[in-house]
């Protein structure tokens, strides 16, 4: 008995390091960080309850180091960057897509969103290919030279970061996006959960039922406020 206790108590010594180091990483910045003991072979933690609680909301909100999990909540682009999200709504029935963008400062703060109808699409990565364009295209109009472009269609993501060439009729319509990267200083395409989505989304809905062409700027409509404001109080 003594014996296993001793064998046990050399795999958590030598195992302990390794994985404390990777918490302490992993939580790095994140208060309430746990202070650990070896005392008879048994590893305690103070504040246990809350620092597990906070590890975990951590360890959600953060894309894994490879980027095969999307970001979980919407956050604020680096300084002096400006970040579009966007998504589309498709109704397959009617051959109806509808898309919609919402742009943001560094800040969080609100720059402009629109939505807009397209007819005969059939297509969600055709859709979500138009969805990035229109924003793009908003933003070049303003002048905007540092982008972030956040799809929750990870579909569309690798398309735009393809290294081959591709002569589909997708791939055309991803070239003439590629042809408006080119007029900006850098753009960045990334893929999000669709619950930093939640502004996009509600736009695409609505342009579905609207054939207009609607953009907001400065002031955004009453629909989208309360959206905007959950944004900014859970970004990270």
């Amino acid at each position: 008995m003594e014996r296993r206790r001793l064998r046990n108590m050399c795999c958590l010594l030598v195992l302990f390091p390794e994985w404390y180091g990777s918490v302490l990483r992993l939580v790095s910045g994140c208060p309430g960080i746990p202070h650990f003991c070896l005392r008879s072979g048994c590893l305690r933690c103070w504040n246990g309850g809350r620092w597990i609680s906070k590890f975990f909301q951590t360890a959600n909100s953060k894309p894994t180091r490879m980027g095969c999990l999307p970001t979980l909540r919407w956050s604020t682009p680096t300084h002096g960057w400006v970040k579009i999200t966007t998504d589309g709504a498709l109704n397959v029935i009617a051959k109806l897509g509808g898309v919609g963008v919402v742009r943001r400062d560094w800040r969080g703060g609100f720059l402009v969103v629109g939505e807009q109808q397209f007819p005969g699409i059939t297509s969600v990565l055709i859709l979500e290919l138009f969805v990035v364009r229109y924003g793009l295209r908003m933003a070049q109009q303003h002048g905007f030279q540092q982008v972030m472009v956040e799809s929750e269609f990870m579909k569309a993501i690798a398309t735009l970061n393809r290294t081959h060439l591709d002569s589909s009729a997708i791939g055309m319509i991803a070239d003439d996006v590629m042809q408006l990267v080119f007029t900006f200083s850098i753009v960045r395409f990334i893929h999000v959960s669709r619950l930093c989505n939640g502004v996009a989304q509600h736009l695409a809905k609505f342009a579905l039922s609207s054939s207009n062409n609607l953009v907001w700027f400065e002031e955004p409509p009453t629909r989208i406020q309360e959206l905007l404001f959950q944004d900014i109080c859970n970004s990270s």
